[in-house]
């Protein structure tokens, strides 16, 4: 009949709207005025944490370049080292740690907490260098995502990068006039990371939500000239129970070995991507908030061993700086901490509420129920079938006027009907055409696209 489509199509979805409604209003739970109270409580302590924590990054502290070296360092002044006598292993040591606090100045620089060192993925970067010179190609490693789940010293990753790029020790060009013939291991490290800074594509690796960082670099003769291979990998380590003695960070590493550690840092914040984003990623994502405090800093090579020039001061141990004066960026962190912990009591607390019930309104049974009686109405005056909430229905009209008929029973005078029907010839009115499949989803793709920087130096 004309009314078994309208019911199918129009009243049934209503009656199946309104059995859920019923259901999800029974099931909404009440408020608990003490645990509202205590999340409440706990949000206004986390605001007033806020605040003080933003009050007291207002405060005058000791500049980087006014503040004393950390104590276990020495100063013998600028260039005091004969890189010369330097081999290349020891010198690839240095460079990475250069490039780790070239990257840190200049994610500080954005506002973005700075990334860790890991002793795990600085070997794997190191390898990865060695590789591209041994066999003298240029790709990135097929694996550079393997750390997964747990993987990396007890931490859980959810992020993975990779950038690679070689330069010469020789200069050519405008840097023959300012660097003199060769590269010292500072401007090896200035020319990788400008290779890298100026493509988008790595500039947003340096400055994305990871929290860790290995570097590894290689250097080895190819031909006439002298190859300096670079590899950062990157991750985020989000949980798990990282070995923290597998961590660690590297301060000012360019001063510790003779180099200008200010004018190393400076003029570092032409963001070619655009700071990756509004930068709250990786706020959230600081090794501060996944894991905790910073592991301590930790030179690559021993000081006292590098060979000095002629005439160079004898090293004299540095003052250690006081221990009430905490650092700008551990200020900044501080605010950074007590902002996560507010948005973290807010979501609490909108949570308690929405499962409560306080976050949307209850469905309107009533409503539900109108629509209903209208549309039984209606399928009544154009069918004399008037469909009812129990699944049956009442026969208007006619010499049955006034008859219920269970759900069961107007199954059955259909389908008597439909018999008749489809025997005389008529098409089967109930029966549709196929559903089609589901487009089919895509994975995104991995892929990380590789790039040549303008000034010939090839990067990916």
């Amino acid at each position: 009949s004309g009314a078994e489509g309208r019911i199918t199509a129009e009243y049934n979805p209503l009656l199946a709207s309104y059995a859920a409604a019923a259901a999800g209003n029974s099931a909404t739970p009440a408020l608990d005025p003490a645990r509202e109270s205590e999340l409440r409580a706990a949000l206004a302590d986390a605001q007033a944490a806020l605040e003080a924590a933003q009050q007291g990054a207002l405060e005058p502290t000791t500049s980087a370049s006014e503040a004393a070296p950390a104590a276990d360092t020495v100063s013998r002044g600028l260039d005091w080292v004969d890189w010369s006598q330097v081999d290349d292993d020891t010198q690839a040591r240095i460079i990475e740690a250069l490039l780790v606090q070239k990257m840190n100045a200049y994610r500080a620089n954005a506002g973005l907490p700075e990334l860790v060192v890991s002793d795990t993925v600085t070997t794997d970067a190191r390898a990865w260098s060695k590789h591209m010179s041994d066999s003298d190609t240029f790709s990135h490693d097929p694996e550079y995502q393997r750390f997964g789940a747990g993987k990396l010293d007890g931490g859980d990753t959810t992020y993975a990068g990779e950038n690679i790029a070689y330069n010469h020790r020789e200069n050519f060009g405008d840097k023959w006039g300012a660097y003199g013939t060769s590269k010292n291991p500072m401007q090896a490290a200035d020319a990788l990371f400008e290779q890298w800074k100026n493509s988008s594509g790595h500039d947003e690796n340096m400055l994305a939500q990871n929290n860790v960082v290995g570097v590894g670099v290689h250097i080895a003769k190819h031909g006439n000239f002298t190859r300096i291979y670079g590899t950062q990998k990157f991750y985020a380590i989000t949980s798990g129970s990282p070995n923290v003695s597998r961590f660690h960070t590297t301060g000012d590493t360019a001063s510790a070995y003779g180099f200008d550690g200010a004018a190393f840092n400076a003029d570092n914040t032409n963001y070619v991507s655009g700071l990756a984003g509004s930068g709250d990623a990786q706020r959230a994502n600081s090794w501060q908030n996944k894991v905790g405090s910073l592991p301590g800093v930790a030179l690559p090579v021993d000081v006292s061993s590098l060979p000095a020039k002629a005439g160079s001061a004898a090293p004299a141990p540095s003052t250690p700086a006081p221990a009430d004066a905490a650092p700008a960026a551990d200020r900044q962190q501080a605010v950074i901490d007590a902002q996560t912990s507010v948005n973290a009591a807010q979501a609490a607390l909108d949570e308690y509420l929405a499962s409560a019930g306080e976050s949307k309104p209850a469905t309107s049974l009533a409503d539900i129920d109108a629509e209903l009686d209208r549309v039984a109405d209606s399928i009544a005056s154009q069918t004399s079938v008037r469909p009812e909430k129990d699944g049956g229905v009442t026969l208007q009209g006619g010499d049955h006027a006034g008859r219920y008929l269970t759900a069961t029973e107007y199954r059955d005078t259909l389908t008597r009907c439909m018999t008749l029907s489809v025997a005389q010839g008529d098409n089967n009115p109930s029966v549709g055409d196929g559903a089609g499949s589901a487009p089919e989803q895509q994975a995104p793709s991995d892929e990380v696209p590789a790039i040549a920087n303008a000034d010939g130096n090839p990067s990916v």
